[in-house]
Order: C-alpha cells, then structure tokens, then sequence
C-alpha cells in the first residue's frame, strides 16, 4: 500500500539501470501505479511522455490508451482524443485498437463533433462483433440494459432448425436438400465417443466429459462436425461442451455480427437449460431470467458439475464459504458443502445472491455482477471512482483484469440474451 515508494523503486531503477530489459516495463508500472491512485494529472504525464520516448516499446500503446482514460478523467477531452488517435495511428494492428476507436468516438460525441463520433461509432458496428462493437451500436442507439425485460422461451420449431442447415449448407457447398444433423458415423464409431458414451451411461460424468472434449478438440475444425457435435451433446446433457461446439461453429462460419446467424445456432450458443429452476427464482426474487441465464451461462456454461481452482462449484460457481453464509442468511435447512453440486439449490443460492448484490448497488446490474465475481467491498470501492456512474468509465477503471473482463463478456452475454428471446 505504500504508493510513493513504489513509484518512487520503479523509476529509480529504470533511472540506475536505462538498458535493461525491464527499464521500460518499470517506468510504465509507475504511471499505471499512479493512474490506479487516481493520480490522473500525473499519471497523463507520464503515460504520455513514456509513449513519445519509448514508441518501439512494448507498452507504448498501453501507455496511449491508459493515458487517453487519464486525460478523459481529467475531462481533458482534447488530450484524451488525441492519445487514442495516435495510438490508433502508431498501432492500428494493436489490442488496443477496438477500445482507442469506442473511447475516441465517444470523447468525440462529449466534445460536441458528433458527426465524427458517430462516424467512428458506425465503422465499430461494421467490424466483427466484440464488446466494443456492442458498446458502439448501443451507444448509436442510446440504449441501456433495461431490467426484467420479456422473454418468449418457447422452443425452437422445425423450420427454424431448417433455415439453419440451409444457412449451414450454402456456405460449406453442400445439398439443400441433405440431412445434416445426424452425427456423422466416423464420430459415432470414435473410441472416445463410444466410451464417452458407455462412461455417462455409468454416472462417470467427469470421465465422459474428458472423453466427449477430446472428441470435439479432434473435430473443431470441421463446421459440420460442430453442428452436429452440439445437438448430441445438448442431446447428452452435456450443455457446456454443446455451447462450445456451437460457438466454434460461429467462429469458422462467415458470419461477421450476430444476426448474420440463423437463431436456431444462436440458441445453441445462448441457451436457456434448467428453466425449471431459474424461472420460478426469477418470479419470486424479482430478476430478470435473461440476467440469471447470462450470468450462469458466464460462470459454468450450464455444467452442473463445473469447479474452478479457486474451489466454485456448480451452474453458479458458489464458493464454500459463500454457501455457508448465503444458506445462514436465507435459512437453508441442513445444508452441506455437497448441496453445492445439487442445481435446484445452486441456482436458488446464485440467484438470491445476485440479488443481495443488486440491492446492495441500487439496482447497478453491471455492478452487481461485478460484486458477484469480486466481492461486494471491492466494487463498493470501485463504483465511487470518479465518473464511475458511466458503464464504460467503471468497466475501464477496475484495477483487476479478471472482473474487468467479466464484466465485459457478460454484457455480452445480457445483451445476446435479450435479442435472441426479447419479445
């Protein structure tokens, strides 16, 4: 915690020792210590003075795109514009790319130049689909996540699983009129599969598990493979390892945004499994089901059986001393650490604690989620940053990589969600 001094360490050593190898990460890990401390004035300073010398770097466009948020929290927005213009400029191939374009076009919008932001708005839309082209069609649109919006769950027909293998068909050259969703006979006749297969039937889940993603791994360049790999496995049980094939499918398809995907597929992505379970906590929590599906579907893929290393189990990754309190707290009888990999119970845990999240952030979806993966006392900190009332502001200034992501796949996840069953 002892701010000063490690500024202070970093810059003494890239000063003692300029050619080392770590001279620049040093100068760099400064800034970024004093961006983290809200020492913005500084922290712009610096990033941008380390991108002017040091344009080879590794950091350099780290230092463009951190210094642009450290101007833009200065509500300096000139600065802030022209870092990320010039980092787009210097490193159109970087990382950095995709963000430096939705924070230049929305610092764009703030300066009053809204035909350029939208401009640059529109050409995110265009490109491949992301969180950033999210953000970008969402911010065109100005629209927000609305809560406890409808959602039509009804199944998919037959003419929609047929306008996907037409769609499916046409691009990978083959007959309309074949029939492509039985599974090929070489995976039927896999060892892997049969033995997957034979394992599931003996309640070995974990065993049949290694051996069905073995058999995908061995066919996940194969489109037709991957479509019909996700209906066997949705047909199994086997929701997560169905969810990657399908989402594999996606990938090695010429599909550039969503909607050029047949709903049908995109069901397979963006499933709805244990309705069950989820509406009924849904109706009597007051959630929206779309927020329950996207946030189980972010933290298990709908694997009953899914454990992190941190030790989470189950549709809603609980950790153990979580299920303790959440079960104290909500009065579960005779609990047990194993009632974790139950669903009905893991679901009725993850959604009444997305819920104490949400009251506990006055209804902050995005924040409440946030909590969910790091911890109420961090986002309380978090969400107090300045200008942290912005989505974009308070996804960006999260210390941690890891919710920082989270949040961003999940929302993601929400908004999937809403399209493929909003009403």
């Amino acid at each position: 915690g002892k701010v000063e001094q490690a500024v202070e360490t970093y810059r003494d050593f890239a000063a003692q020792n300029p050619e080392h190898p770590l001279a620049q990460e040093a100068l760099y890990k400064a800034a970024l210590i004093e961006f983290q401390d809200d020492q913005f004035e500084t922290a712009y300073k610096n990033f941008h003075r380390f991108a002017g010398d040091y344009p080879l770097s590794l950091y350099a466009d780290d230092a463009r795109y951190w210094g642009g948020l450290a101007a833009f929290q200065l509500q300096d927005y000139a600065a802030a514009e022209a870092e990320w213009a010039a980092l787009l400029q210097d490193y159109p191939a970087g990382d950095f790319g995709r963000a430096a374009s939705y924070w230049q076009a929305k610092t764009l919008l703030l300066m009053g130049k809204e035909e350029q932001g939208q401009t640059l708005l529109q050409q995110l839309t265009d490109q491949p689909f992301n969180y950033y082209s999210l953000r970008a069609r969402d911010l065109l649109k100005d629209r927000r996540l609305a809560p406890n919006a409808p959602l039509d769950l009804s199944p998919p027909g037959p003419a929609e699983q047929k306008e996907a293998e037409v769609w499916l068909a046409h691009w990978l050259g083959l007959s309309q009129s074949a029939n492509l969703n039985n599974l090929d006979k070489q995976i039927q006749g896999d060892p892997a599969f049969i033995r997957a297969d034979a394992l599931l039937n003996l309640g070995l889940r974990a065993d049949a598990l290694d051996e069905y993603e073995s058999v995908m791994n061995a066919w996940r360049n194969n489109p037709l493979a991957m479509y019909q790999l996700a209906l066997a496995f949705q047909e199994r049980g086997v929701y997560r390892l169905s969810i990657l094939s399908a989402a594999e499918l996606v990938k090695l398809s010429p599909a550039v945004n969503p909607t050029d995907v047949p709903k049908f597929i995109r069901r397979l992505v963006y499933p709805v499994y244990y309705q069950d379970l989820i509406l009924p906590q849904a109706d009597d929590l007051e959630l929206d089901p779309a927020l329950i599906f996207a946030l189980i579907r972010q933290e298990s893929l709908f694997e009953p059986q899914a454990q992190s290393f941190a030790g989470a189990r189950g549709l809603a990754q609980i950790m153990p001393a979580t299920g303790e309190d959440i079960a104290k707290r909500s009065f579960a009888q005779n609990y047990s650490l194993d009632d974790l990999w139950r669903p009905v119970l893991n679901v009725q845990f993850g959604s009444w604690y997305i819920k104490q999240m949400l009251n506990f952030l006055d209804g902050n979806q995005i924040a409440a989620l946030a909590a969910y993966n790091a911890g109420p006392g961090r986002v309380q900190t978090w969400i107090a940053y300045p200008g942290a009332e912005d989505l974009d502001v308070f996804a960006a200034l999260i210390p941690l990589a890891e919710p920082r992501e989270y949040i961003r796949r999940i929302y993601l996840n929400l908004a999937a969600y809403r399209e493929i069953y909003g009403e």
